[in-house]
């Protein structure tokens, strides 16, 4: 649905997404998987709230986990930044890191607020979680595809104290996998350009 921009079955979700939470403690674990985060992707008004107070009373683990996705789940640009500062939440714990982190991490527009964010928070974060595990922050940005993200990460990262022991190696080994993929986009963009001309007219002429 979101990769086809099937906007009925997005506002679906996004309803029956908003419809658990009402009772949140008898929702159906797997409709609060799937229409929760997809409920948080706007900025509706309240969604925060009513996302804290579910975390409170989940009554399973993978109800939470679908509460932690929905919190790090919104794309407006304006409104994820302060979307983050959900993880700072007491009922939010350290190991639901990349859990909450994850869903940003996966959309160019979003990694960029994650990096902005990331750079003014990154020693309450370490605070929070310790440096073991800041040390695979680079990871989310593993899917980047361009060199301006590239330059992104290396300046995100180039203080030593942002290297904590082993993440000189995570760093190093991120800023190679985007180089992959860049090349590879660059490869796939040329051939599809060559192969485009023979969809649209496979007679040759």
């Amino acid at each position: 649905a979101d990769l086809g921009h099937d906007r009925a079955t997005v506002r679906a979700l996004s309803q029956t997404g908003k419809a658990v939470l009402r009772d949140f403690r008898r929702a159906d674990p797997e409709q609060v998987a799937l229409a929760l985060p997809v409920a948080a992707w706007a900025p509706t008004p309240g969604i925060m709230d009513r996302l804290r107070a579910a975390l409170e009373v989940a009554p399973t683990p993978a109800h939470r986990q679908a509460v932690i996705t929905a919190l790090g789940s919104q794309r407006d640009p304006a409104a994820c930044e302060r979307g983050f500062e959900a993880f700072f939440w007491p009922a939010v714990r350290a190991q639901d890191l990349f859990t909450f982190l994850r869903p940003a991490s996966q959309r160019p527009a979003t990694r960029a607020r994650l990096a902005r964010w990331l750079d003014r928070r990154y020693d309450a974060v370490v605070e929070k979680v310790g440096s073991e595990t800041a040390a695979h922050l680079p990871r989310l940005w593993a899917t980047a595809t361009d060199r301006a993200e590239r330059a992104q990460v290396a300046t995100l990262f180039e203080s030593s104290q942002r290297r904590p022991p082993g993440g000189e190696r995570i760093v190093r080994q991120v800023l190679e996998g985007i180089d992959r993929n860049i090349r590879l986009t660059r490869w796939a963009r040329a051939s599809l350009e060559r192969f485009l001309p023979d969809i649209k007219r496979p007679d040759g002429v």
